[in-house]
């Protein structure tokens, strides 16, 4: 997950004059002006048209002490509250953390805080009156919604991406709040200890410029069907996998591929079995002068797809936006600035910080 890191490079020291007294919030506060709709796995709790989840690894008293804490590490840790703040939500959903979190922070002071969104559900229009909302009632910030963090990445400002200005404007805060995690009742527990499997918690993209990753399946033919459910429950959203049969292919920021792979013997041979279509690639991009793009790894994979059908087994292949490979992409990018960047974690009902 998060990394134990955090960049601060505001020479200011805090300032205890700018440490203005903000309520913790309380379960009656949240409570009494909410409603919680029971489902059959998963409660949503709602305010208006915001909401979020609670379960076993988010509940509610997990999430408002993540709030507090949160609260106080953003106050403690920037000593201006007069320059801009840009808070980055990595699967933020139905807002209900971060407009609490909002609330919090203008009670504190801080004059200018932008929002940059980032959810998978947000495509074909998910929770689109939830971000209206939201923005209506931001009218005076700054935000901005993205299906994943390569969309973000893409976004122009200007002559600039917004990526780098808000880099480059003031402090930055990464909010990882409730990552997917299997349920009890979810098969994915079971081979979560299986160590020849691998965590896969994914979502597929159909365009490439949105896409931070390839997932690659391969079985025999029997279990074709069983693949196909696989991707179709990532699709879904409400699942996350440990497959034997799993790799994942990335391209860093200087166009080397990063490949994971699951352990199992089959892992093993997918990884290997790639490597002459990647030593291609690589061959003609050193030729050409270019650095490898995840459109041009795509393409080689396909082919890599065709050879294992073509040998009478099952193989499948797609674009996605991994969740874990736009965490650290997000982390690679802000922490290198000159500003302060802080790290805001609630997973499995803890709060971490950085």
């Amino acid at each position: 997950m998060i990394p134990s890191a955090i960049k601060n490079n505001d020479p200011t020291a805090f300032n205890p004059r700018h440490n203005v007294e903000v309520p913790p919030l309380t379960v009656r506060d949240v409570i009494k002006i909410t409603r919680l709709a029971h489902g059959k796995m998963l409660n949503h709790r709602h305010f208006g048209n915001f909401s979020w989840v609670e379960n076993e690894h988010s509940s509610l008293n997990g999430r408002i002490d993540y709030l507090n804490k949160a609260t106080m590490h953003i106050i403690e840790s920037l000593s201006s509250r007069e320059n801009p703040v840009t808070l980055v939500s990595l699967g933020s959903g139905g807002l209900l953390t971060e407009w609490f979190l909002h609330q919090q922070l203008k009670r504190a002071g801080f004059q200018k805080l932008n929002w940059r969104l980032i959810d998978v559900d947000y495509q074909k229009g998910g929770y689109e009156e939830c971000l209206k909302d939201f923005k209506k009632k931001l009218e005076k910030e700054d935000v901005r919604a993205f299906i994943t963090e390569q969309d973000y990445f893409n976004e122009t400002i200007g002559h600039d991406n917004l990526k780098n200005n808000d880099k480059a404007q003031g402090a930055v805060v990464v909010l990882n709040i409730a990552p997917p995690r299997a349920l009890k009742s979810s098969s994915a527990l079971a081979a979560a200890n299986d160590p020849d499997c691998m965590l896969v918690r994914g979502r597929p993209i159909q365009e490439v410029e949105k896409a931070n990753g390839i997932y690659l399946f391969k079985a025999s033919q029997t279990y074709k069907q069983d693949l196909l459910n696989v991707k179709q429950l990532l699709s879904d959203g409400d699942s996350i996998v440990h497959l034997d049969c799993a790799l994942n292919c990335a391209v860093n920021n200087v166009g080397d591929v990063v490949v994971r792979h699951s352990p199992s013997q089959t892992g093993r041979a997918l990884n290997e079995g790639i490597k002459p279509y990647l030593d291609k690639l690589e061959g003609i991009g050193k030729s050409l002068g270019r650095k490898i793009e995840l459109h041009n790894l795509d393409k080689s994979l396909e082919r890599f797809v065709a050879d294992i059908i073509h040998s009478g087994e099952f193989g499948l292949k797609f674009l996605v936006s991994d969740y874990d490979t736009s965490l650290a992409k997000l982390r690679e990018h802000f922490l290198d600035g000159n500003n302060p960047v802080l790290f805001a974690t609630f997973d499995n009902n803890e709060s971490s910080f950085m």
